[in-house]
């Protein structure tokens, strides 16, 4: 996640540490992290036999419902 205007590479592992958290937390899917190179990334693994389109869909719009509700990132830090 990397949200337009923002370039602090310590601001973006922030809000992508609290975005994966967010996420986790909805239930419904779990994701994990990792550092490459000093930068905080969400790993998504999509290699369940009955996975369908529907559910690619629905983790999708809540990472997206998730990334939005993140607003105020400097209260994050």
């Amino acid at each position: 996640y990397h949200p337009q205007g923002i370039n602090d590479n310590e601001v973006l592992n922030v809000l992508n540490t609290a975005l994966l958290k967010s996420i986790n937390a909805d239930g419904n899917y779990y994701l994990s992290g990792t550092i490459v190179k000093g930068m905080y990334m969400i790993r998504v693994v999509m290699g369940q036999t009955h996975l369908e389109q529907v559910h690619a869909d629905g983790l999708l719009a809540l990472m997206r419902s998730s990334a939005n509700s993140i607003n105020d990132f400097k209260a994050l830090r």
